[in-house]
């Protein structure tokens, strides 16, 4: 079986699919995600069409759970139906290749809706800022988008970043939290290697706290970072912005206290 997504929301891919008698046959593929840049469901709508058929009658539409690698059938979609014996069959001749396919399509699409959010009109993410404490981690409220990373010798380096969330307050203080890649897995090692208070208006770090020893300094990890970024300080800016926006209109619409958003400042827990 190949299958092929198509390159743009509003295109086809194809899925050719394998040896059943029952499935042999050629499908128009359109998918589509959940435009919420906030929500974290991993599922991704599939419609296939049949190639050559006289009308445009679905043959078979599918909700697929990325994270479990099955058909899925959440409560509240309506426009999701019960899976077919055909879909079942499709999707059990899906190999790991089409799995990380639609994968690597599902997080392009919601960094593609995270891009074109308007931040004046998205609606909040409750339970995410009830749970809020600040500083606030950029990724927690806002999980797709492109990170921070760089390189500094023949390391990888990630980067998370937490803000102050008071809509009242004017600091540029950001908590950058920096792990290393571990060369063996490409995953991010589990602990942090240190974490420094900046200032990105002034460019100056006011606090620091290394983890593990050998690990770089500040200065030399924000030198990688601004080579990396050169215009780091705007965007660290403009991720703060962002994030005061949201909770000064979730304060607004009394969805969080303002307490909520001061408790704990300072903390990097």
């Amino acid at each position: 079986m190949q299958l092929i997504l198509p390159v743009t929301p509003d295109a086809f891919g194809s899925l050719n699919t394998g040896h059943s008698e029952t499935v042999a046959r050629r499908y128009r593929v359109e998918a589509s995600v959940c435009p919420n840049p906030f929500c974290q469901c991993d599922g991704i709508r599939l419609r296939l069409f049949p190639k050559g058929a006289r009308d445009s009658t679905v043959a078979v539409c599918l909700y697929l759970d990325l994270r479990k690698r099955r058909i899925s059938n959440p409560k509240g979609l309506k426009w999701v139906p019960a899976p077919s014996p055909l879909a079942k069959t499709l999707t059990a001749q899906f190999k790991d290749s089409d799995w990380e396919t639609l994968r690597d399509r599902y997080i392009a699409a919601k960094l593609n809706y995270t891009d074109r959010t308007d931040w004046d009109k998205v609606e909040i993410p409750k339970e995410a800022m009830k749970k809020a404490r600040s500083p606030v981690g950029y990724n927690e409220i806002i999980p797709y988008n492109v990170g921070i990373d760089f390189r500094l010798g023949s390391d990888h380096w990630v980067v998370r970043d937490h803000y102050c969330a008071d809509p009242e307050c004017s600091c540029a203080d950001v908590v950058l939290i920096f792990f290393r890649m571990d060369k063996m897995t490409g995953e991010r090692e589990e602990r942090p290697r240190l974490f420094c208070l900046y200032d990105y208006r002034t460019g100056k770090v006011t606090r620091e706290d290394p983890k593990g020893e050998g690990s770089p300094s500040a200065d030399e990890l924000l030198r990688a970072m601004r080579r990396a970024t050169p215009k780091l300080s705007v965007r660290l800016g403009q991720r703060h912005a962002r994030l005061r926006k949201l909770f000064r209109r979730a304060i607004g619409q009394r969805i969080i206290p303002a307490k909520t958003v001061l408790a704990g400042r300072g903390s990097t827990s």
